[in-house]
């Protein structure tokens, strides 16, 4: 294990080589093409129990938290997770395999080439040494139709369609690179993430795909790749979350993404009882499981039971917070119990239909997408909230939730 002077401090924590917070470390697990087994969410509920806080915590980059494992337990709890192959086996790979493949329901063909794009890329990130110096939230997303979901947009995002695949670059969404098959659009990968790299050598603090956009300009971006963009991009928009009935699947989110102890032994239950093989992980904090149309009504069922939310369009999906303090030791504010506060205040304002972004501190680590009312808290303790046409700083916890709603009402 690193040391904890080698720990990635202000970086997305990952397994090997977790973050310490305030109510321990961060393990953060990259399910391979986006999917957890029955037994290795089981084993994630076990770890947690055993070693954590009980709970699993899904994030906006499609991943599972375990949180409050304590410097003697890092690791055993690691040995666990190996055996059921959900860590690596090199912090390096681990740390740039960041794909996202949201789960949709489509023509298998097209469900399939997603599936082998995700691990061709996969296999190209730990094999490619050169692309080990990617910055550590540099990201692709994998998404099937004709439009992008602008919640799980990456550096890099693919759009596989009938016949072709598009690659989008973040900042650049009205134009794209369109391959034939899977092998050219994994070479396309290859060539702009080492453009990114030689680009970065100019321009030292360049993070993320939208600073190279944003400073060198898309065609010279894809010039450095030898890459061709062309109009007309894909759209980007907002899709509603892979939740309730969706023809062959079924999908659970979670209020912050967060997955109680019992539910995840119920969940991980039914998966064995209904020989479910595999739950998607989707970037808008759900799982989504294939199934027929009995075990969908037994999955609504189940999702009631555990207080999951399974309408697409419930408000409780547009609440976006991070642990806050004391979890956090960055947070000088109680963002998830201040967020909760801020649901309750705004059951009643149907007609706000934004995103609302609560974080404990300026590193916004809970959403990444786009927000009608963004909250954050400061070291005094009190909140700065930002509107499209508002702003309003030293607001005091207590306060929150009525200056939140007084300002989506207006809205």
């Amino acid at each position: 294990m690193s040391a904890r002077s080698e720990l990635f401090k202000g970086w997305c924590p990952g397994a090997l080589r977790p973050m310490q917070s305030g109510d321990g470390f961060i393990i953060r697990v990259r399910p391979r093409i986006g999917r957890v087994s029955a037994e290795q969410l089981e084993t994630l509920g076990e770890v947690s129990a055993r070693f954590g806080d009980g709970d699993l915590y899904l994030t906006n980059r499609a991943n599972v938290q375990i949180r409050g494992v304590s410097d003697l337990d890092r690791n055993a709890a690691l040995e666990f997770l190996s055996v059921a192959k959900l860590v690596d086996t090199d912090p390096r790979v681990e740390s740039i395999r960041n794909i996202i493949i949201e789960p949709a329901i489509v023509p298998e063909s097209l469900a399939e080439m997603a599936v082998t794009l995700a691990e061709t890329l996969e296999e190209m990130l730990a094999a490619t040494p050169a692309l080990y110096e990617l910055p550590g939230k540099f990201g692709v997303s994998i998404q099937i139709g004709p439009i992008i979901d602008q919640h799980t947009i990456s550096d890099i995002t693919f759009s596989i369609q009938t016949g072709r695949i598009i690659m989008v670059l973040e900042g650049a969404s009205g134009c794209g690179v369109s391959f034939a098959n899977v092998e050219a659009a994994a070479e396309g990968f290859s060539n702009t993430a080492i453009a990114f790299l030689r680009l970065q050598r100019a321009w030292p603090d360049m993070r993320r795909m939208r600073d190279a956009v944003s400073g060198f300009g898309a065609d010279a971006v894809a010039s450095e790749a030898e890459v061709s963009l062309a109009p007309p991009g894909i759209p980007l928009c907002e899709a509603p979350a892979p939740v309730g009935d969706r023809g062959g699947a079924f999908g659970i989110a979670f209020l912050f993404g967060e997955i109680k102890q019992a539910a995840t032994r119920l969940i991980t239950a039914f998966m064995r009882s209904e020989a479910i093989r595999y739950a998607a992980v989707s970037a808008h904090r759900a799982l989504v499981f294939r199934v027929d149309a009995q075990q969908r009504a037994a999955l609504q069922k189940l999702a009631t039971e555990i207080g999951g939310i399974t309408d697409p369009f419930d408000f409780r999906l547009r609440i976006h917070t991070c642990a806050g303090a004391p979890s956090c030791s960055r947070a000088a504010v109680q963002a998830r119990r201040d967020a909760q506060s801020v649901l309750e205040a705004l059951r009643g304002a149907s007609s706000f239909s934004g995103h609302i972004h609560i974080s404990g501190c300026e590193k916004r680590c809970a959403y990444s997408g786009p927000a009608a009312i963004t909250v954050i808290g400061n070291a005094s303790g009190s909140y700065d909230i930002n509107g499209a046409a508002h702003r309003r700083g030293g607001v005091r916890p207590v306060d929150l939730a009525g200056a939140v709603a007084e300002l989506a009402r207006a809205s």
